[in-house]
């Protein structure tokens, strides 16, 4: 008898793992995604990517590919979206993008400590960028907040 309640939970759990990776799947279209590659590899996206309102992502700010709910505010200096993963995943992807970019670290290390993760770089012409990483176990994504300081 527990044996065959521990395989009938097996298959519920599958199941609902089935049907809400489904859900997911169509929730990132209809919200629309700011990547352009296959295959789920992390990439920068080509052209600057914009949230449903017309802002545009600023041309030296790398996004995600498979980067959902993404929102542009104060004309371009903040830069909010959420990826599918997990931090380490995302520090990489900035870490390997950002000097493609123009951004060189700063004396502040990268840090990442349990869900919360921080990075900071600078540019040649003085701008800072700050990158905060949110980490949320119970849906497997990251909520990623870029801010840009311009020295204009």
């Amino acid at each position: 008898m527990m044996k065959k309640n521990l395989v009938f939970s097996f298959v519920t759990v599958l199941l609902f793992s089935v049907f809400m990776a489904g859900c997911r799947g169509k929730a990132t279209e209809e919200a629309g995604s700011t990547g352009g590659s296959s295959g789920g590899e992390p990439t920068a996206v080509g052209a600057p990517a914009a949230d449903p309102s017309g802002a545009a992502v600023p041309e030296d700010v790398p996004i995600m590919d498979g980067g959902y709910n993404l929102d542009v505010i104060r004309e371009g200096s903040q830069v909010n979206y959420t990826v599918d993963g997990d931090i380490e995943t995302v520090m990489a992807f900035y870490q390997a993008e950002l000097p493609l970019f123009g951004w060189e670290d700063t004396r502040a290390p990268d840090s990442a400590i349990g869900s919360i993760g921080n990075m900071s770089r600078k540019n040649a012409a003085g701008d800072s960028l700050t990158i905060s990483l949110s980490y949320n176990g119970n849906g497997n994504f990251v909520t990623i907040q870029i801010a840009i300081i311009r020295e204009n």
